[in-house]
């Protein structure tokens, strides 16, 4: 065992302790010795060879097979096959008992009848504690809440003060950030930032009709909350400096403050359902008659379908909604596709299915996020495409969607039970397969001694020939397998890149992250502009690769992660780099703003300077003043 530099040495056993460790240890090894020679061996007899050679298991199982000069080569196969009773045909030992073998895909399996290395004596050092597994999700809870607490207790306080160097131009394609006045709405300020990088909305909030709102009216009515809206995007758009401190806007829609007992993204949503709904009705009360052809911005229409075993399939009533709400947890790989389809079909053994299918698609699609709980670090993170397409989840393609859902069934279940195979092969008993089967051939060529004994060397030479033979055929068997599994996984590749469900092409716009704990800085988005991908944290803006985008793990094991994510429909990268057509009046006001602030700070830089050199004139004539008063003294 090595030990660590500054590790001291830990207490041994006590002497009875240690007799009986070494006791139980023997009999195990025994126990071993016995069932890999087989063949009548005794416990007795195997634990007294054992203790001839020292406890040494290779050396005591050499002499039990070295003693039995005249036996046939099957029966020392025999113990060989009893460890290995999974790679022979017809064999009914090992495995689960009814002669099918135990398919280990984690590996995790801990083997109960061979013994590798020999157990320290010395007793555990309390410094390696073991994680606890074993509690259960309502104390996980408790142990979760516990820790966030804790978290949120010895959190630094984040000063809202911003350095002045911070206040600056931004440069080239850089998005401008909003930083909100408070902390505890700053996640209503990432939502608002993430809605106007969706080219689409920024477009049609540009075209929206301003009218005159009376400043009599409260601020927290809707007239004032489009409004500073609206004047909020136009900056966002025309501005020049890197972020906007807002406070207006996000009190005019009533963002609640973020508290230490809600969750940011049901916060999210909430005022994204607020912020979505009121623009909706506006669009539509500004459209005059609803025009039925042409597409909603935020609002979908789905329905309910029932597809009986026989006859033609059922709707049962309508809604309409923005959001879909995932959850990362469930059956299935955790990606956004894979929830879809669970969420919204169910499939029964008679051959029925339900589905929730989307009458009429919304330009915008947004999904909620309830990431994946754990503790333990074994949480999964949510995988999201760049693009979606929306085809398969429309009522038009229902049966050309079950076609290919069932295609894609009927692939996936080979690729399972050819990887299901492949580990029965390749994994036993938490060990890899070829690798014991080579130490073995390993042990017959270069470790056995025959070489006093011909007779010997030749059963060895036969031992170590089958197994190469067994293991020749096992490897082109897993090549094979492996073969198979990548001409099944293009057919289903070719299954989900199907063009005939390709129509509806959705890019991904912003994504919404919650790090897990407090804080402005606990919360971040990614929005694209163009082609490149920009986080946004608090005032500060920076380009990121998109893999990032598309991969980040941050706050998945702390039960947060990803939390929203924005799609819209494809559009040219001409109208995603477009400003939006703002009226002048808000473009100008976006210049006054600025040229004010600016000239605020030349003001206070000029206060500042001139304060530096009243002090310094003080501070001159204190000196001098000193300096008289020591020459009076010298005197």
């Amino acid at each position: 065992m090595v030990q660590m530099p500054g590790d001291s040495e830990r207490e041994p056993l006590e002497p009875q302790e240690a007799q009986q460790w070494v006791s139980d240890l023997e009999r195990r090894d025994a126990e071993t010795l016995r069932d890999l020679v087989a063949n009548g061996v005794t416990l007795e007899v195997a634990l007294k060879v054992l203790r001839k050679h020292n406890n040494d298991l290779p050396k005591a199982a050499d002499a039990l097979l070295s003693g039995r000069e005249n036996e046939d080569e099957d029966a020392t196969l025999a113990s060989f096959k009893e460890t290995y009773s999974h790679l022979f045909p017809g064999s009914t030992s090992g495995g689960d008992g009814s002669g099918n073998p135990v398919i280990d895909l984690t590996g995790d399996d801990e083997p109960q009848h061979t013994q590798r290395f020999r157990a320290t004596t010395r007793s555990p050092d309390p410094k390696w504690q073991m994680v606890r597994t074993d509690v259960k999700m309502d104390d996980r809870d408790d142990e979760l809440n516990k820790a966030m607490q804790t978290s949120y207790e010895t959190f630094t306080a984040e000063s809202d003060a911003i350095p002045n160097e911070e206040m600056k131009d931004r440069e080239g394609d850089c998005p401008m950030a909003i930083r909100s006045d408070k902390p505890e709405r700053a996640y209503a300020a990432l939502v608002l930032h993430a809605l106007f990088h969706v080219p689409q909305v920024r477009h049609r909030l540009a075209q929206f009709h301003l009218t005159h709102v009376d400043e009599g009216i409260p601020r927290d009515r809707r007239e004032w909350a489009i409004f500073n809206l609206l004047e909020l995007y136009a900056t966002l758009d025309y501005g020049t400096l890197s972020f906007v401190i807002e406070e207006q806007t996000l009190l005019s829609w009533s963002a609640p403050p973020l508290t230490r007992v809600d969750s940011a993204n049901v916060l999210s949503k909430m005022f994204l359902d607020t912020v979505v709904n009121e623009l909706q009705l506006e669009l539509e009360s500004q459209a005059g008659e609803p025009n039925a052809s042409s597409q909603p911005l935020f609002r979908f229409t789905h329905c309910e379908v029932y597809q009986p075993p026989t006859g033609p399939p059922v709707t049962r009533g309508s809604d309409s909604s923005h959001n879909v709400s995932i959850s990362v947890d469930g059956p299935g790989a955790p990606s956004l596709i894979a929830r879809l389809t669970h969420t919204l079909n169910t499939y029964k053994d008679d051959g029925s299915s339900s589905h929730s299918l989307i009458m009429q698609p919304s330009t915008v699609f947004t999904f909620e996020i309830s990431p994946a709980y754990s503790v333990s670090g074994g949480a999964e993170q949510l995988v999201y495409p760049k693009t979606i397409f929306l085809d398969e989840f429309l009522l038009e393609n229902l049966d050309l969607a079950n076609e290919r859902r069932l295609e894609r069934r009927e692939v996936q279940k080979e690729i399972e039970l050819l990887v299901e195979r492949k580990a029965a092969l390749t994994r036993f008993e938490g060990m890899n397969t070829f690798e014991e089967m080579r130490g073995a051939i390993e042990y017959y060529e270069s470790i056995a001694d025959g070489r006093e004994d011909a007779a010997r060397a030749a059963m060895l030479d036969r031992m170590a020939g089958k197994l190469k033979e067994k293991l020749t055929k096992l490897e082109k068997e897993v090549e094979e397998s492996d073969r198979k599994l990548v001409e099944l996984q293009a057919e289903l590749d070719a299954v989900v890149e199907n063009k005939e469900l390709q129509n509806h092409p959705y890019d991904l716009r912003a994504v919404l992250i919650h790090t897990g704990l407090p804080g402005r800085r606990g919360i971040y988005s990614y929005v694209r502009r163009g082609t490149s991908w920009w986080k946004t944290m608090d005032y500060m803006v920076s380009e990121v690769p998109e893999d990032l985008v598309l991969t980040d793990p941050a706050g998945v094991h702390f039960g947060a992660g990803p939390y929203l994510l924005i799609y819209s429909r494809r559009v040219s990268e001409e109208e995603e780099r477009a400003v939006g057509a703002w009226p002048p009046l808000l473009i100008n006001d976006v210049k006054v703003s600025e040229a004010r602030l600016r000239q605020a700070e030349v003001e206070a830089e000029g206060e500042k300077a001139v304060r530096a050199e009243s002090e310094g004139e003080r501070g001159r004539s204190q000196r001098a003043d000193e300096e008289d008063r020591g020459r009076r003294k010298s005197r």
